[in-house]
């Protein structure tokens, strides 16, 4: 379970992440249980800080808090990387194959829950880093599409 401090408009939370997948998340906010909606996730995770929707308080709109990736590898811009720490089930694509934005490319398991990462634009899958088994950090490189 990763545990994050995080601060809003001057407001500390305390967020426990219990479940995180490529559609849902279980959050503890400050000791309360919060399910969140995930629209996308592993776009941005190029070095540079990533932002997630998280609910506040019960009935609040969801807003965005920045997550720290200071210590993910950082990948190039054509690279679909790991959202978050699991292992690799399934790959549905190969190299040279063409890719349209939004396609799944593999499934991964991550905290008992199956993700379906997707790519994130059209293209030529030009390699494929990981094999199903493998277990892979999150930011971690998964394929390159050119």
């Amino acid at each position: 379970m990763r545990i994050y401090e995080l601060t809003v408009s001057d407001k500390a939370y305390n967020v426990k992440v219990k479940s995180f997948s490529s559609h849902q998340a279980e959050l503890e906010v400050n000791g309360k249980l919060i399910k969140v909606d995930v629209k996308a996730i592993g776009d941005d995770l190029v070095g540079k800080p990533v932002t997630r929707p998280i609910a506040l308080s019960a009935g609040s709109p969801a807003r965005t808090a920045p997550v720290s990736s200071s210590k993910m590898p950082v990948a190039g811009a054509g690279a679909i990387t790991a959202p978050i720490p699991g292992a690799i089930l399934e790959i549905f694509v190969k190299e040279g194959q063409e890719v349209k934005a939004g396609q799944p490319v593999l499934k991964m398991e991550a905290m008992k829950m199956e993700n379906v990462i997707q790519s994130h634009l059209d293209g030529t899958i030009l390699s494929i880093s990981v094999h199903p088994k493998d277990a892979v950090s999150q930011g971690q490189e998964l394929m390159t599409v050119g």
